[in-house]
């Protein structure tokens, strides 16, 4: 949104952008719910509670944390590049939706794809990301066909190379 100065203010007659508030997102927690750095994109997401991961298996993982995302918005629940690295420890349906009317605790579905003899997660450990986006207002229209005249058209899985 770009606002223009009347006339009678000269020397500020360029266009500026108002600046805008932050979106606020409540939040009750047992858990715990960090940044690491002020920078950082997404939320640390940490176990509630301790847990036996075998390889190949999967567990839900209880944060502890409730929260009300605000309408217009949605949370992604995204994994914890380190530990998917190191152990092969990975959120399983990455990214996890967290719709903007959900109102339960935050659980994360992680899954152990390694090769070793299992891993603990310890209560209070760091298990998985939370990114919170603005959605675009897009309305979906039905239609009796699509435009296929692109660079890629219909072309699919493996198109562009492998």
């Amino acid at each position: 949104m770009t606002t223009e100065y009347p006339s009678e203010f000269p020397a500020l007659s360029a266009p500026f952008q108002p600046i805008q508030r932050k979106p606020l997102m409540q939040i009750f927690h047992t858990g715990r719910l960090t940044k690491a750095n002020k920078s950082d994109a997404a939320w640390d997401l940490y176990a509630n509670h301790q847990l036996f991961l075998p390889p190949g298996h999967r567990r839900l993982v209880d944060t502890g944390v409730s929260i009300e995302i605000p309408e217009g918005y949605v949370g992604l629940v995204c994994s914890r590049s380190g530990r998917a690295y190191e152990d092969g420890v990975h959120v399983l349906n990455a990214p996890g939706v967290i719709d903007s009317g959900y109102r339960g605790k935050i659980g994360v579905i992680l899954r152990n794809s390694g090769t070793n003899s299992g891993i603990t997660i310890y209560e209070g450990e760091r298990i998985a990301q939370l990114l919170i986006l603005e959605l675009p207002n897009i309305e979906l229209v039905n239609t009796d066909s699509v435009n296929e005249n692109t660079d890629r058209g219909a072309r699919g899985f493996g198109s562009s190379g492998v």
